[in-house]
């Protein structure tokens, strides 16, 4: 029988357990050493995917919220036109008040675009063409707007009139929609379709009472000179 103290195996019996002993604190130095590497390393690469996904997040954003605001704009012109168009000639009251909200909204959304999407698209090649192409749509779409003036409701040219501008504004918008956006996108960052967006939701809540529609236009041809 082994004496009290000198267990089989020598673990408690001085060297052989000391020895032991150091090997595992030096192991353990060295693996947490090597753990908080690695873990500093990763944490600087879950940093850097962060930002990156915060950037995508915010570019995304930007976009979204731009041609959102504009596709918004198209969304309720489109709605109005096929209200107008629904309704009868005997619906005197019910024509007025639709095309008077018309003419408001369709003269403030392209107010917005000529002094802030399509100056920022005509700093570029790629999409200069179809900004001025865009402009000049609009300077069609007033002309027709302004040929209802003095027109009463009930004319048997109204309806003609009024199918003239719902074919070119609808034509326009898908233009707009499918081909202009996707141009957009490519050559305008992110900060600048952010700060046009502030400036078209500025303009919006300006504009947000009606006015005359030769007011606006008149104000629109002056900040284009």
């Amino acid at each position: 029988m082994d004496p009290p103290g000198e267990a089989t195996g020598g673990v408690a019996r001085g060297k052989p357990g000391h020895k032991h002993t150091s090997r595992w604190r030096g192991n353990s130095s060295d693996a947490s050493s090597r753990w908080r590497g690695m873990m500093t390393k990763s944490h600087g690469k879950a940093d850097k995917a962060a930002e990156s996904a915060e950037s995508a997040t915010a570019a995304a954003q930007g976009n979204t919220e731009l041609f959102g605001l504009l596709r918004q704009d198209h969304e309720m012109v489109r709605e109005l036109l096929k209200r107008i168009e629904k309704s009868s000639s005997g619906q005197v009251e019910l024509r007025q008040e639709l095309f008077s909200k018309l003419e408001h909204e369709l003269l403030v959304h392209m107010e917005a675009e000529e002094r802030f999407f399509y100056t920022a698209l005509e700093q570029h090649d790629e999409s200069r063409e179809g900004a001025l192409e865009s402009y000049e749509e609009h300077q069609v779409t007033k002309s027709i707007i302004g040929a209802f003036n003095g027109l009463a409701v009930d004319d048997a040219r109204w309806p003609a009139k009024l199918r003239v501008l719902g074919q070119l504004v609808r034509r326009h918008e898908d233009e707009e929609e499918h081909k202009l956006f996707k141009v957009a996108k490519k050559v305008l960052g992110n900060d600048q379709l952010q700060g046009i967006a502030a400036r078209v939701q500025d303009l919006r809540r300006e504009r947000s009472a009606p006015k005359a529609a030769a007011n606006v236009v008149s104000a629109q041809e002056g900040r284009r000179k």
